[in-house]
């Protein structure tokens, strides 16, 4: 625990093996799983405050590209010589702001709210965020409270997949209480479909028979149109979703 002002250096050895058990298996020694992993404040009782504010980030293990691999193992640096690696950090925010967040020019004074409640956005806890706002909405009785919604600090991003690239996206919810619905769309709204490679550096999938046609990574599973990323649950526990998704261009 640090007090404001205080810095300190840690040193965490990540180690080459371990127990089968974190994977639920019965017996037996595991390598540890190559992938994005968080980190972020564990302090009980202000957790999930902290989270929110931004104690948190992310960590890799193993070589960015290792979950990517090809049917075809003579392939598989090809697959990944076209793959662009994009870490992205999915986090809300509860602030006290006067300006509108279009209008936002980064010198904008606002206040964390760092006690508010669930129901910042709506009547009663579910509220869902309104179509068109763009990565935020607000108090429906206090229209200076805000409930921003961010990839990598910034709101609503537009990100492009190059002709003839693929993007391998590592989404991270960091979130203590929110829980995002991911989907790719084109540019007429239409649904792209995409693959799961890993879950917490577990791949989900089995390898697939060569001649199957639905994509080139033996272990991926498709996602036709959305991926439910629940919340850190920073709050009570270190459940994790930190999921690594890959995508062609049209």
């Amino acid at each position: 625990m640090l007090d404001r002002g205080e810095s300190l250096d840690y040193s965490i050895e990540i180690p080459t093996n371990l127990p089968a058990s974190v994977l639920d298996g019965r017996s037996g020694i595991i390598p540890h799983p190559s992938g994005p992993f968080w980190y972020h404040s564990h302090r009980h009782g202000t957790s999930a405050a902290q989270v929110s504010g931004g104690m948190s980030g992310l960590l890799s293990i193993g070589a960015s590209k290792v979950n990517l691999v090809a049917i075809k193992p003579e392939q598989t640096t090809a697959l990944q010589d076209r793959t662009d690696v994009r870490s992205l950090m999915l986090r809300d925010i509860k602030i006290r702001s006067a300006t509108e967040p279009e209008a936002a020019n980064g010198q904008s004074a606002a206040i964390w709210l760092k006690d508010a409640d669930d129901t910042l956005c709506g009547p009663a806890a579910g509220a869902t965020v309104p179509q068109g706002a763009e990565g935020y909405c607000r108090d429906s009785g206090d229209k200076e409270r805000l409930w921003l919604f961010t990839v990598n600090g910034q709101r609503f991003p537009t990100i492009r997949i190059p002709s003839g690239r693929n993007g391998l996206w590592r989404l991270a919810n960091l979130s203590a209480d929110v829980t995002y619905m991911i989907s790719l769309r084109d540019a007429n709204g239409k649904a792209v479909p995409f693959d799961v490679l890993s879950i917490d550096g577990v791949v989900p999938g089995a390898p697939k028979d060569p001649s199957s046609p639905s994509g080139d990574s033996p272990a991926a599973t498709r996602i036709n149109e959305n991926l439910m990323l629940m919340p850190r649950g920073a709050s009570k526990s270190s459940s994790r979703t930190i999921t690594e998704c890959r995508s062609s261009a049209a």
